[in-house]
């Protein structure tokens, strides 16, 4: 999913469990700038996002994500960074970061790219079933993006 649905996504949430500052900071941390994996993870991602902006295509499209964008892997590193960042930050709730990061998984589990859910306790794969950066898309997260902006302040 483009980085403009995920901010959304989170934004959307966010003021739905009427988070603030400094919880939106994690929320933002764990919804949205967790993709910084895609950069170690595959290395055609940044031909991708230039083919994109420029060609308004995905070229390669494949698996960009790590361990931690998967459900299982994802929701017990999730906890566990949670209850550290509650410890080191007590202003924060433990509970901010894993559900921001399962909102960005389950957001991204229905592009069509391959997902394991169980990993790295099980092999089982699937593909998803929505084209992943597409104009439309794109175009209806920044949409929502604005709308969400003039709705909200």
């Amino acid at each position: 999913m483009l980085i403009t649905s995920h901010l959304l996504g989170t934004l959307l949430v966010g003021k739905a469990f009427s988070i603030e500052t400094p919880e939106l900071y994690v929320a933002l941390l764990a919804g949205v700038a967790v993709d910084i994996d895609h950069i170690f993870i595959n290395k055609k991602w940044i031909q991708d996002i230039k083919n994109f902006l420029w060609e308004r295509k995905i070229t390669y499209g494949t698996k960009q994500h790590s361990w931690l964008q998967e459900f299982v892997f994802g929701a017990i590193t999730g906890l566990i960074i949670g209850f550290l960042i509650s410890y080191i930050w007590p202003a924060v709730q433990w509970w901010i970061f894993p559900i921001f990061l399962l909102l960005h998984i389950v957001l991204d589990s229905v592009m069509r790219y391959e997902h394991e859910p169980f990993i790295p306790f099980n092999r089982f794969k699937y593909t998803g079933w929505l084209r992943s950066g597409t104009k439309g898309e794109l175009l209806i997260s920044s949409i929502g993006l604005v709308a969400f902006y003039f709705f909200f302040f």
